[in-house]
């Protein structure tokens, strides 16, 4: 019955229904489980005698005259004079005609919504209830009244009124999933009252038990699935055993400095990691700068050693052939074949590549999603390493990892994510985190400012060129356009190199360049043949130049937290004293405001990422969608952050006992996991 079509509620019927399935709403179910956006407490009733204007308030009264007028353009205005026994009320709804009718003299009624002061007192387009007899049960007025997302064709009053029938008739068949022990050890309220609540609740605490008892559930099947796909693909997959004895020394004899204490102990767990048959499944974090190229060479080094393949796979054409120029003289100092394979290969040496990638001739490929087509094979792929994974969706990671015998995973990331985030989206990954710099990184001084100080701005970058330095200025796109006021790099670029900066040698670099030309940018501004660069984003990771010292960010406000803080990393990685400079448009919202200044206050890239968290959100931060995972309805990853743990904590417990669900106490948490996931039986099935 739960399952019922939609179209047979009261109240919605064929037409209606489709509207209701625009907002993902097919049965009484998913109506049920449709929570609020927002409420508003309409509960505070007061007399007409004590309201003042700009008070929102909730009256009692009945209808003592009606009118309805005519302008002379065909507007309607229907003035409803309500009172109670300490006066009158004025109450107008515009263009709204029909509603003449709803209404007679002596109906009673209540009526919400801001006081006005129109020739006395006065409100505009209230919400009202008409009622039949006094035990009516007010649901849009005289309450905490619900705000359900709505649709064009279909509002939130209209919502509500079909939720109030479909918890009068269907809400006694929902039945409890969880175990008594397990409601009464978390102090949670039970589902129907939590459903009732959610939807139309008594008091604003108990509104927030009912989201607190929801909340928790859709954490714990989130935590379910999660613990069930690592189970699942350590159950049914057999990576080869990597065993290197002489990696160490081969690593140390190739680098020029001393690894930190952080990359020594990440590099130890994958090197456990990979000497086991169970596949790795590790994701490698690190902030910008702290070395993770590194590891990923060490484990590079560990593969090949051990007699497999390796592989790099990179989002952008310019990060895959960062990667390559970087590693390749490593790697060639150990005689170790390497290839760079994208979608700009030259058939000729795209189809040599291929050859060597299956006979084995090439030990290890970086590139791009060139590397997961049909006609790439290898011989044996030991090691899969995906870098910016976040870049990825699922399918692409999952095509990567079927290249080999199931190689060996490791997914690198150099936006610190929040480990609230991390415990969900990447429950299914042992996570290993570089929380240290390496020596002579340097400090960078961060500040924002308006577009009246471009010129001290200016004079500052020249002050640096003078001095030797070079520096970055990005914009956040490549062309101007009619419908947008950003300043284009390419135009930029012009005005630079001709005008403000004429003495200097200004480059440009974006992502529609040729490969070849972007690499012969990139290499000239290595070698200080290019004092300033300017750029699009495409410089935001895997860009390596130690003279540059400053960053000169155009309309800052129009990017995230995240990604500010990855182009500030480009800087800072010489002697120099580094400088990353934030120029503000005119139009900037306190949103934006808010970000730039935590810019400037913060440089911790695990803070910063927690801070985008919390004013993005988790759906703009980090796409659960995008990783395979059923999107949560109830519980918000910033708010119920504290619930993560405990539901974390009670998955493992159940599972720890019941790998299948089968016992009889755990049925209907079976139940409600297949209804979070419609996939689950293939996590769930011990076969």
């Amino acid at each position: 019955m739960l399952e019922t079509n939609i179209q047979y509620l009261k109240g919605v019927g064929p037409k209606r229904a489709l509207l209701f399935n625009k907002l993902g709403i097919a049965s009484v179910r998913d109506l049920l489980y449709y929570p609020p956006r927002r409420y508003l407490d309409r509960s505070l009733i007061k007399n007409i005698r004590d309201i003042r204007t700009g008070d929102n308030v909730t009256l009692f009264g009945q209808v003592a005259d009606k009118g309805l007028v005519r302008t002379r353009r065909n507007f309607t205005i229907l003035n409803l004079l309500v009172s109670d026994d300490t006066g009158y009320l004025l109450c107008k709804w515009f263009n709204q005609p029909y509603l003449k009718d709803r209404f007679q003299p002596g109906d009673r009624l209540v009526v919400s919504g801001q006081v006005l002061s129109d020739h006395g007192l006065s409100m505009s387009n209230p919400e009202y209830e008409l009622l039949d007899n006094e035990e009516a049960e007010l649901i849009h007025t005289g309450r905490i009244v619900p705000f359900h997302p709505a649709t064009a064709g279909l509002s939130a009053k209209q919502i509500r009124q079909v939720m109030k029938s479909a918890l009068e008739g269907y809400l006694h068949m929902i039945e409890e999933p969880l175990p008594p022990e397990l409601i009464d050890s978390k102090d949670l309220m039970d589902i129907r009252q939590s459903l009732a609540q959610l939807h139309f609740p008594d008091t604003m605490e108990s509104l927030s038990q009912a989201r607190r008892r929801l909340a928790f559930e859709e954490l714990l099947y989130l935590e379910l699935i999660l613990f069930l796909q690592k189970n699942s693909l350590q159950r049914r997959e057999v990576s080869t055993i990597i065993k290197a004895s002489d990696w160490r020394n081969d690593l140390s004899s190739i680098l020029p400095f001393a690894l930190t204490g952080a990359q020594q102990r990440v590099i130890g767990e994958i090197s456990n990691d990979i000497g086991r048959a169970r596949p790795m499944h590790r994701l490698l974090q690190g902030d910008v700068g702290s070395g993770k190229t590194i590891v990923a060479l060490a484990a590079i080094i560990q593969a090949v050693k051990g007699g497999t393949q390796a592989s790099l796979m990179a989002p952008t054409e310019l990060l895959a052939e960062q990667h390559y120029n970087s590693l390749r003289p490593w790697l060639s100092g150990l005689n170790i074949t390497s290839a760079l394979l994208t979608s700009k290969t030259k058939n000729k040496h795209r189809s040599e590549i291929y050859q060597g990638l299956s006979d084995g001739g090439v030990s290890v490929c970086m590139g791009t999603q060139a590397l997961i087509q049909e006609s790439v094979e290898f011989a044996n792929l030991g090691l899969a390493i995906i870098d910016e994974q976040h870049r990825f969706g699922v399918k692409q990671r999952a095509a990567f990892r079927f290249k080999g015998r199931y190689p060996h995973t490791l997914v690198m990331t150099a936006t610190p994510i929040p480990r609230t985030l991390a415990m969900t989206v990447y429950g299914d990954l042992d996570v290993s985190t570089i929380d240290q710099m390496p020596q002579g990184r340097q400090s960078i001084t961060t500040k924002w400012t308006a577009e009246a100080n471009r010129s001290k701005v200016y004079d500052f970058i020249e002050q640096q060129m003078e001095q030797g330095r070079q520096a970055y200025v990005v914009y956040p796109v490549i062309e101007e356009s009619d419908k947008t006021e950003l300043k284009a790099a390419i135009k930029m670029h012009r005005a630079l190199a001709q005008d403000v900066f004429k003495d200097r040698r200004v480059g440009l670099m974006h992502g529609q360049l040729p490969a070849e030309e972007r690499q012969s940018v990139m290499e000239d501004f290595r070698n200080h043949q290019i004092d300033i660069l300017v750029s699009t984003t495409v410089i935001e990771v895997g860009i390596d130049v130690p003279n540059a010292n400053i960053m000169f960010i155009e309309h800052a406000e129009r990017f995230g937290l995240s990604q500010l803080h990855q182009l500030r990393g480009r800087v800072g990685r010489g002697s120099h004293k580094s400088y990353c400079i934030l120029m503000a448009g005119p139009k900037l919202t306190p949103e934006a405001r808010q970000r730039l200044d935590t810019m400037q206050s913060m440089s911790d890239g695990f803070k910063i990422a927690e801070k985008d968290l919390e004013l993005r959100g988790p759906g703009e931060f980090w796409s659960t969608r995008q990783h395979g995972l059923p999107q949560l309805k109830i519980a918000d990853l910033t708010r119920d952050a504290g619930l993560i743990g405990p539901a974390r904590e009670e998955a493992k417990r159940i599972l720890a006992g019941d790998l299948d669900l089968s016992q009889k106490k755990h049925l209907g948490i079976k139940t409600g996991l297949h209804a979070f996931h419609p996939e689950a039986d293939k996590f769930t099935s011990t076969g």
